[in-house]
């Protein structure tokens, strides 16, 4: 989370950022087996994992655990900030072809949540590749909240690939005359 830590990740950060590098990497590559099996099949990472499960919650409350891990020990780099939609945001900045970037975004926010682990892997290897970093504590919350009916996560991370497309946002003022334009438009005389 942007203002938050959350203790899980903290957890993750310290085992990448561990004196023992050799350590750090064998911890790194049994979590990144997590990410082609189920929860709870390998022992390698449910030892990692599994003291930080919730006690409530059931399979729905720990798939983001076991996700976050191995999504993390794919692409442990430092420093990200914002939401998904800003490294998605980002990528698309510094490069010509903006359409695959969206396209690739889309099919993001348009996962659904028994899908989102696949995209995920997709959308955290793609900033990897592009050298963006993720913000592991505002995409744990993000992937713990996924299937929330009211898709504010969705609306969160379209807000933030989105906002940049108008140069100057308009204020209240232009978007009435705008929508006062537009119903002109459609008038006959």
């Amino acid at each position: 989370m942007d203002s938050h830590s959350v203790p899980f990740v903290t957890y993750l950060e310290k085992i990448r950022d561990s004196a023992d590098a050799s350590r750090a990497r064998a911890t790194l590559a049994h979590l990144r087996r997590g990410l082609m099996r189920e929860p709870w099949t390998d022992a390698n990472v449910i030892r990692y994992v599994a003291p930080w499960l919730p006690l409530q919650g059931g399979e729905r409350g720990e798939r983001p655990y076991f996700l976050v891990a191995s999504l993390f020990a794919l692409h442990p780099e430092a420093g990200g900030t914002g939401n998904m939609g800003d490294h998605f945001a980002n990528v698309r900045a510094h490069r010509q072809n903006d359409e695959a970037v969206e396209r690739r975004f889309v099919a993001l926010l348009s996962a659904h949540d028994e899908d989102i682990s696949y995209h995920l892997r997709q959308a955290v290897a793609f900033c990897k590749a592009n050298r963006i970093p993720v913000n592991w504590h505002r995409l744990f919350a993000d992937v713990r909240s996924w299937g929330h009916p009211d898709r504010w996560v969705q609306r969160n991370w379209a807000r933030a690939f989105w906002r940049t497309q108008r140069a100057d946002p308009p204020d209240e003022a232009d978007a009435v005359t705008e929508l006062a334009q537009a119903a002109g438009d459609g008038e006959t005389n």
